[in-house]
């Protein structure tokens, strides 16, 4: 494959390694079952034919800092507070929210999310990501402060 057909491919498939394979596994299909080469413009036109679920997301493609911004307002903290090391629920829960909405909105990477948060290791990111997404099926509180950041946005 092309370099820049992977790059395209990596820019345009960011969440996980599963989608990435899938996306891969799709696009080698196609190529193969219409006997065309893969090209660049080949590729873009198939992510986008298959995207199904992420039109909702790239929708809403937001920036971090005005997700941060977000985040602070609705919890009314400051920025410093939120990138901060301190272990108080009042920043803690907040900064995961915020790097969950990353995550969802910006498509950044667990390494660029971390860079954000003061250099935190992208394990320390996927945790916090995981730990709001299986929260919001049980907290409700959770699922209202995450619909009211999202709308702000």
């Amino acid at each position: 494959m092309p370099p820049e057909v992977l790059s395209l491919i990596a820019d345009r498939v960011s969440s996980n390694i599963r989608e990435l394979e899938g996306s891969l596994n799709r696009i080698l299909t196609h190529c193969k079952v219409y006997n065309i080469p893969i090209t660049k413009d080949v590729v873009a036109n198939i992510l986008t034919a298959y995207s199904g679920g992420d039109e909702k997301r790239a929708a809403k493609k937001a920036n971090p800092d005005d997700i941060l911004k977000a985040v602070c307002q609705h919890y009314q903290i400051e920025p410093e507070q939120i990138k901060g090391t301190s272990r108080k629920r009042d920043y803690v829960v907040p900064r995961q929210i915020a790097m969950y909405l990353m995550r969802e909105l910006s498509r950044q990477s667990l390494n660029q999310i971390g860079a954000i948060f003061g250099g935190k290791d992208h394990t320390t990111v996927l945790h916090s990501c995981q730990k709001v997404e299986s929260a919001r099926t049980d907290d409700s509180q959770l699922k209202r402060d995450l619909a009211t950041i999202e709308q702000s946005l």
